[in-house]
């Protein structure tokens, strides 16, 4: 039971402090966002892509709005990282796979959230199209991370993942674009570097309006354009993009609280646990430990036979724990949040605090049966 409290603790706090360093990732600044410019909203009951872009098209009429545009997801809300392919030109070798998040967006969203080309350009309406040649625009991260800083234009990426029977095999794509980092995974920085996709059969629910005004002053006649659209649509989580990810980040933040105060109490129980078998120990060993001082055994050959047991527990249970943690987070991708993947530091400092932690709760039962007298070990019962 010890060894399960000790692995459990060490591998609720791995969590907890990775989560942690997620969540404070949502504070990190996306300097390329218009601050105070774009309004956000989740398009509830939309049924197809007709009347999201009936939506759209409403929207980009209102006084005010400079463009708008939606998407799967929105700046900060991380999208889903894909296996991605470089395909390889001229003398170069064949690079393996990596992992960057993949955003399907529709025509205008990327204006609407304020990205401008850094090299060649933004999808156009005829990127849309059905037959249109497949493209992607990529952000500064993306080409750091795979083209080492090298010119992006014109080169071809592939989605390397399986795909189910029926389905075509993914196509390479042609770069057409580089924008900066828009807040493509904040939490991760491994996950920084991804690209855009122009939306063409997937379903698209967030609606991001960029005004030359304050936002919140479109948001009425923005509900009258949708109500012309269609009545039975609504428009759920109406405000700035901002506050936008407020939800998600009071998610992680009771996530993160949740594992700590869980991974704080299994430390505790731990360490009452280890203290509590010591001390049982040195109550049914009084006569042996006794004797064994009698006879001339050293101090530390009776702290080793006492302690030797704990210790082995803290090792076995720390070890488990430990690659516990490390396998939860490299899970995160298959959970709603990005996590930065853990270094070593992080499980070592925490089965270190463990291990120190446990000693002193070693200390007092070994202090104890230090002071045990030869006299009081042979009465006692």
């Amino acid at each position: 039971m010890l060894i399960v409290e000790i692995a459990l603790s060490i591998a609720l706090l791995n969590g907890a402090v990775a989560m942690t360093r997620a969540f404070s990732g949502y504070y990190d600044d996306v300097p390329a966002l218009p601050a105070n410019q774009v309004l956000t909203a989740h398009l509830g009951r939309i049924r197809d892509q007709a009347d999201r872009d009936k939506v759209v098209a409403a929207a980009r009429t209102l006084p005010g709005v400079i463009a708008a545009g939606a998407a799967q997801s929105l700046p900060r809300l991380y999208p889903a990282p894909a296996a991605t392919l470089l395909e390889p030109m001229g003398h170069e070798p064949a690079a393996a796979a990596k992992r960057a998040p993949t955003h399907p967006v529709g025509d205008g969203y990327l204006e609407a959230i304020g990205a401008r080309p850094i090299a060649g350009r933004l999808f156009t309406a005829a990127d849309f199209l059905p037959n249109a040649a497949p493209v992607v625009v990529v952000n500064e991260p993306f080409v750091a991370t795979f083209l080492g800083g090298r010119q992006p234009i014109g080169r071809r990426i592939r989605i390397d993942e399986p795909v189910q029977a029926g389905e075509a095999p993914h196509q390479w794509m042609e770069i057409i674009g580089v924008v900066p980092d828009l807040g493509m995974s904040v939490g991760d920085p491994e996950m920084r570097g991804g690209y855009y996709t122009p939306a063409r059969d997937e379903m698209l629910w967030y609606l991001a309006i960029r005004a030359n005004v304050d936002p919140l002053t479109v948001a009425g006649p923005l509900r009258a354009a949708v109500a012309s659209v269609d009545y039975d649509l609504q428009l759920q989580y109406l405000r700035p993009l901002e506050q936008a990810d407020k939800e998600d980040r009071a998610f992680m933040a009771g996530i993160a609280a949740g594992l700590t105060a869980m991974g704080g109490m299994a430390l505790a129980l731990s360490i009452v646990g280890i203290y509590a078998l010591l001390s049982f120990m040195v109550t049914r060993r009084t006569r042996e430990i006794g004797i064994r001082v009698a006879l001339g055994a050293a101090n530390w050959q009776v702290i080793r036979s006492i302690t030797g047991g704990a210790l082995a527990y803290l090792a076995i249970g720390g070890a488990i724990g430990s690659a516990l943690g490390v396998v939860f987070v490299q899970l995160r991708s298959f959970i709603l949040i990005s996590i930065p993947a853990p270094g070593f530091w992080m499980p070592a400092t925490i089965f270190a605090t463990l291990a120190v932690a446990g000693l002193v709760a070693c200390w007092i039962p070994t202090q104890r049966a230090l002071g045990i007298k030869p006299s009081e070990a042979l009465s006692a019962d």
